[in-house]
């Protein structure tokens, strides 16, 4: 939905501007996700997609990458997200929060999408690998490729 997709690349264009810390960061984004908490799989879906896609968008400029690096390792941080009785939620059958669902998608469909800027979500997917948000390492050959 619109109001999602701007509702995320504000929270993440605070926080690279720097009128947001990290903390609030990580609250705003997990906010619409804890408030469709117990409410149809579909919407977590739309929300992990939109969400961590302006995330992927936003990795398109390398000088932001160390903040991204931050929110998703706050929103990694606040565990699984739960819903009524304590089921966790998933999305692709990744735990939301936890296992980030749909970066990866995301940051790969980013590729195709903005072909001139590879060379930097190539750079943010090995910043990923190596702050342990996800396994990025098979990349590294559609990045020769893509040389």
């Amino acid at each position: 939905m619109a109001e999602d997709a701007v509702l995320f690349r504000d929270v993440v264009a605070d926080l690279i501007g720097g009128r947001a810390n990290r903390d609030t960061a990580v609250a705003r984004f997990a906010a619409p996700f804890r408030a469709h908490r117990d409410g149809p799989a579909d919407r977590l879906e739309e929300l992990a997609w939109t969400g961590f896609g302006e995330i992927a968008a936003a990795a398109r400029t390398v000088a932001v990458h160390d903040a991204l690096v931050a929110l998703l390792t706050g929103v990694r941080d606040l565990g699984p997200l739960t819903g009524a009785g304590d089921a966790v939620r998933t999305v692709w059958t990744r735990r939301l929060f936890t296992d980030l669902p749909c970066l990866g998608p995301q940051l790969r469909e980013s590729l195709d999408v903005y072909p001139d800027d590879c060379p930097a979500l190539f750079a943010f997917a090995r910043r990923l690998t190596r702050a342990g948000l996800g396994d990025f390492s098979a990349w590294e050959s559609w990045e020769r490729d893509r040389s």
